[in-house]
């Protein structure tokens, strides 16, 4: 325990003397300032970021929720009336629901996402998935280049 004392009190002097050479110029405490601050504002920054990926998601699922219930209530609907039909229809063809009921694909953002902001705010962290789409990155939609 005497050692882990002794090893505590060294490094408290060490941080001791070195914060008090930086402090004596008077540069270096506004480069800190600086640096500081501009940390705080790209972290301040990220959390906004991802609040609005949150966001963004939980809109993408609230909208998936509403059309599912249309339609799953279509299934069930009277097929006596033209309104009843229709939706009956719409429910049970395949296309009308991959049309109204597309699934997408997302990438939740981590915890500490907005720590790392950069390409994650400008990539797709959510794709729309269809039968008639096709995915190209935005990555490799490069042009393509052919070696003869």
């Amino acid at each position: 325990m005497q050692v882990l004392n002794k090893n505590i009190n060294s490094w408290k002097q060490i941080i001791y003397f070195e914060l008090q050479t930086l402090l004596r110029t008077g540069i270096l405490p506004a480069l800190l300032l600086i640096i500081l601050a501009t940390g705080t504002a790209a972290v301040l920054f990220g959390h906004h970021i991802r609040v609005r990926q949150l966001n963004t998601l939980d809109s993408i699922w609230k909208d998936y929720s509403t059309q599912y219930d249309k339609l799953y209530k279509g299934l069930s609907a009277d097929t006596t009336t033209p309104e009843g039909k229709a939706a009956y229809i719409s429910a049970s063809h395949p296309a009308v629901v991959d049309y109204r009921l597309h699934k997408t694909v997302i990438h939740q953002p981590a915890a500490f996402s907005g720590l790392s902001i950069g390409m994650s705010d400008m990539t797709r962290y959510y794709v729309p998935v269809t039968v008639k789409e096709t995915f190209v990155p935005v990555e490799e939609k490069s042009t393509t280049h052919y070696i003869c």
